[in-house]
């Protein structure tokens, strides 16, 4: 009997020895380890798992298959973060981790800061060129509607009804080479103000206003030109027997005038000048100080001093040593540090 005692006590022994091993903190740490290893390859196949539920065809059984996938990484996910914890524990390095973790929440601020500046600006840039791009369109539908539209519909329609009144008369009348080569000039110059008009409107659905205002002078330059060569021909017509009466009836000579007048008085200046581009566009509603204040609003209230941007360079290099601290005290390799940040004093 006695002996069977000591058997059951050098075996409880041996029980009590093996359960104090087991918990050693060398022991713990490894079997935390394997813990963190495994969670990161059950991490890594939910990952795969996604992106073969991603590359399947479209329909319902894509859609659920990402939705499980998604559940099953986001668990891992958290699965990873504890293991990581569980070992940070054991080895002491719980306080560099949470250290790393308000470093890291600090840049995303800061990134935060700069991505809203920027998204800003760029909504400023976008509003800013639709105004701009909206008052050259205000001056094109000035010169293709109103100044062109008008005259070329109007003395297209009284050079018809002056050959048809002059066709009409009796006995008829006898044309030189000239006077139809005068009308026939007339209508050549009318079909160039027409395709001078129709390129107008079709820049206007694509092109900046840059390029909408290079094409205005264009077409302005070609107007005025045009517009010359017809009060000239029409004035020859005026001075001869036959067409003088029909012409003077028709007040196409005081058309034509009245066409290289406004053509002229029109506010196209020349391209290239950017101050009177920027006239142009203020005449034709672009409200360019409205603009320009919101824009300093917009640089003032994201401003960032010289002390801010040492502030976040200081905090960037702060990460980096932090992080490498963390590797050290994991035992695992530390990201290169920069050479900004090797140099600064920490």
């Amino acid at each position: 009997m006695h002996w069977h005692r000591r058997i059951l006590v050098a075996c409880l022994s041996l029980f009590w020895a093996g359960l104090a091993a087991a918990d050693s903190p060398a022991e713990q740490v490894q079997a935390a380890r394997a813990d963190l290893a495994k969670q990161e390859a059950a991490l890594v196949e939910d990952e795969r798992l996604l992106q073969l539920a991603q590359a399947r065809p479209a329909g319902p059984k894509r859609d659920t298959l990402i939705a499980l996938a998604n559940a099953a990484r986001t668990q891992q996910r958290t699965a990873v973060a504890q293991a990581q914890a569980r070992l940070d524990t054991l080895l002491g390095c719980s306080k560099l981790q949470a250290q790393v973790q308000r470093d890291l929440a600090i840049v995303d601020q800061q990134q935060a800061q700069i991505a809203a500046a920027q998204g800003e600006l760029a909504r400023w840039t976008q509003e800013n060129d639709q105004a701009a791009k909206q008052a050259c369109d205000v001056a094109a539908n000035a010169l293709a509607d109103g100044i062109l539209g008008r005259f070329i519909e109007s003395f297209s329609a009284g050079i018809s009804e002056a050959e048809a009144s002059l066709r009409s008369q009796q006995p008829l009348p006898r044309f030189d080479a000239s006077t139809r080569e005068y009308i026939a000039g007339l209508r050549q110059r009318i079909d160039v103000l027409k395709a001078k008009r129709d390129g107008l409107h079709l820049a206007q659905a694509r092109g900046s206003a840059v390029d909408l205002w290079q094409l205005l002078h264009e077409v302005a330059d070609v107007g005025k030109k045009t517009g010359a060569e017809i009060s000239d021909l029409t004035l020859k017509l005026a001075k001869n027997d036959a067409t003088r009466l029909v012409v003077e009836r028709l007040a196409l000579l005081a058309a034509a005038n009245d066409f290289e007048r406004r053509i002229l008085a029109a506010k196209f200046p020349l391209v290239g000048d950017a101050v009177q581009l920027g006239s142009l566009l203020v005449d034709y509603g672009y409200q360019a100080v409205r603009f320009a204040e919101s824009r300093q609003r917009i640089l003032q209230n994201y401003q960032i001093s010289e002390q801010q941007i040492a502030a976040v360079e200081a905090v960037g290099c702060q990460l980096q040593r932090d992080l490498a601290r963390l590797h050290a005290c994991r035992g695992t390799p530390a990201p290169a540090q920069s050479t900004r940040c090797r140099r600064a004093t920490p």
